[in-house]
């Protein structure tokens, strides 16, 4: 760095009176605050119109996340330096002329406005962008709720005639979003159906050992009887309570009272009562009952724990993207204030030469 205490005006007072005028000039700070902050909003505005354009909704097109988190990293430097840098300089470079100043005062002068600048422009850069979001999100809420009310009263006055076309169609069973449901109705499943007489079975020729497909066929008449019609396996209801939606919600209701920790654990009666259940609809011995039930049960803990371990993933892979962005905003805010304060030294030599 030149030396910049052998100038003219950076000599110093000889006769040692104070000077009746402020060492601050908070015209020039004001000045070179609100141009980096006009220079970081236009900056801004360019990087995210380049980051726009660098990704794709598409697979396998645009630029990787990585890649985008390196680019908002060396933008936010860039803008830091350029905005900055700039106000930093307008700042020395309008400031008032101090005459009879010691040189290191001036320089620490100049240093001091630059920092100041930096300080009024982060905070009116803030204050504009955060300005701006609120006023995209009320935008956004207000249409938002626009369409929510319009859709209500759309719902409200044809209700009754959707819900009663939607009952139509859709026949008895439980209506619900429980995520439940699935596995409810896979405890309800139908045993396999046995293969019907005059199927296709797989024999083995002594002589030859080859094997080929033989038919069942009528040892007295040689002919092959017609197949027997398959009668699709349906849940009737049995005994006396017939109804398979009461049987589906009380074993929902036991499913959702045995919730513990996130996960499904049930009691033995409780276990031993939804097992009848399913063996009175499904064809089932208590002893195979017992068993779907252990096996549903454990592939609803395994989901769930699958599920736990990717929202756990995400939390944490959101943890360190965001730890990683405030570091580097950190070191790109040192940045800007150190480029700010050294720029307006250069803005205050210029002034005094």
């Amino acid at each position: 760095m030149a030396d910049i205490t052998g100038a003219p005006a950076y000599i110093a007072d000889p006769t040692g009176v104070e000077s009746r005028f402020s060492g601050v000039s908070w015209g020039a700070i004001v000045a070179g605050g609100v141009a980096s902050a006009a220079m970081a909003l236009i900056l801004m505005t360019l990087g995210a119109g380049l980051g726009l354009i660098s990704v794709s909704p598409w697979p396998n097109e645009g630029a990787s996340a990585e890649a985008v988190g390196i680019g908002v990293i060396v933008w936010s430097i860039v803008i830091e330096v350029a905005a900055f840098g700039l106000g930093g300089y307008l700042a020395g470079r309008l400031r008032t002329k101090w005459a009879n100043i010691h040189g290191d005062e001036v320089y620490f002068r100049d240093t001091a406005h630059g920092f100041v600048t930096w300080a009024l422009g982060t905070l009116v850069s803030i204050a504009l962008v955060t300005a701006a979001a609120g006023h995209v999100a009320r935008g956004t809420a207000e249409v938002g709720a626009a369409a929510i009310g319009g859709a209500g009263t759309a719902a409200a006055a044809a209700g009754p005639a959707m819900m009663d076309g939607a009952n139509r169609m859709a026949g008895p069973g439980p209506r619900g979003g429980s995520p439940l449901d699935y596995y409810v109705d896979l405890m309800f499943r139908p045993a396999g159906a046995t293969p019907p007489a005059g199927a296709t079975s797989t024999s083995t020729d002594a002589t030859t050992g080859a094997t080929t497909g033989a038919t069942t066929a009528d040892t007295t008449t040689g002919t092959t009887p017609a197949p027997a019609p398959v009668v699709p396996m349906t849940m009737q209801p049995q005994g006396a309570g017939g109804d398979l939606n009461a049987d589906r919600a009380q074993i929902l209701h036991i499913a959702a009272q045995s919730f513990k920790d996130g996960t499904i654990t049930l009691a033995p009666e409780d276990k031993t009562y939804i097992a009848q259940l399913i063996a009175q609809r499904t064809g089932l011995s208590q002893q195979e009952a017992e068993k779907r039930v252990d096996d549903t049960i454990a592939k609803a803990k395994a989901t769930m724990d699958e599920a736990a371990t990717k929202a756990k993933q995400a939390a944490d892979a959101a943890r360190k993207a965001g730890a990683g962005l405030a570091l580097w905003s950190f070191i790109a805010m040192l940045i800007g204030a150190f480029v700010a304060s050294y720029a307006a030294t250069i803005g205050g030599r210029h002034r005094d030469i």
